[in-house]
């Protein structure tokens, strides 16, 4: 799960980033904004609600989406991957 957190806390950076430029273009957005992670386990820490003990290293990038999420800037949601290359 390591690589879903990575992944999340990249795509919640570049999401910040482009939610700033819409900002200062004055274009209107909807919020919060949908961070999709295709693992359903991976989902609940970055919801805020705490990580587990096997991921301690990761704790700060589950934080960071966390913390965004709970200000409501962003919400992950689960999407379904029909197939892996």
């Amino acid at each position: 799960m390591e690589a879903e957190y990575t992944a999340a806390s990249v795509m919640a950076t570049e999401l910040l980033d482009v939610c700033q430029l819409v900002g200062e273009l004055r274009i209107e957005y909807s919020s919060p904004m949908s961070l999709r992670v295709d693992n359903q386990a991976a989902l609940k820490p970055l919801d805020g609600e705490g990580s587990s003990s096997k991921a301690k290293h990761t704790d700060v990038r589950i934080k960071f989406v966390g913390a965004f999420t709970k200000r409501n800037v962003f919400t992950p949601e689960y999407l379904k991957v029909r197939r892996c290359l």
